[in-house]
């Protein structure tokens, strides 16, 4: 098993946290598998989760594409995920738990253009899910091209980055898993 300890503990929203315990001390949950995520659309995720002095960090992490999907704390809970490889879709849901409105801004950062910022009033209790699709049509579909985005989320003037993958795809458009990109980038390769 793949251990995404250092991948989560650079996430923003972990840092935060941690600055007030210790990561292994209050540690509740590693890396057991949840398999295919409620809500997420068959993300098969690996979840971690800690708890201290009434604060509490649960974040998933995405076990095929190597990236977190979910980071939810008792303020609020963000959720990005790849919805589809070709075109290249995104799913982010953010949920505010606080008891008073809060403004929220998510902006596809990455990419050959950046999306323009979309800016929410979110009420107590209250959540907002916004689908981005990246890049379209036949000729993102050469090796190498576009295969990452990054969607930042703001809460609260603190800002949470993503970055999303999207897996290649085989001669017959169906998405490539990392235990057979290597074959499909000779494939291609080949028939250029």
């Amino acid at each position: 098993m793949v251990n995404y300890l250092p991948l989560v503990l650079k996430h923003p929203a972990a840092r935060e946290f941690f600055n007030n315990c210790d990561f292994i001390d209050s540690l509740q949950t590693q890396g057991g598998c949840s398999g295919n995520l409620s809500g997420h659309e068959g993300v098969r995720a690996v979840r971690y989760a800690w708890s201290t002095k009434g604060a509490r960090l649960e974040v998933h992490v995405d076990s095929e594409r190597h990236q977190i999907v979910l980071v939810d704390c008792p303020d609020w809970s963000i959720c990005c995920y790849t919805v589809s490889e070709y075109p290249f879709g995104i799913r982010c849901r953010v949920g505010n738990k606080r008891s008073a409105p809060e403004n929220v801004r998510i902006q596809r950062t990455g990419g050959s253009s950046p999306g323009r910022p979309r800016v929410h009033l979110l009420l107590p209790g209250g959540c907002v899910e916004e689908e981005m699709f990246v890049y379209a049509g036949q000729a993102d579909q050469s090796p190498g091209s576009n295969e990452e985005a990054s969607v930042t989320v703001e809460i609260g003037g603190v800002e949470f980055p993503f970055k999303l993958r999207r897996f290649k795809v085989d001669g017959e458009g169906k998405p490539v898993t990392d235990s057979k990109r290597l074959s499909v980038e000779n494939a291609h390769r080949h028939r250029a």
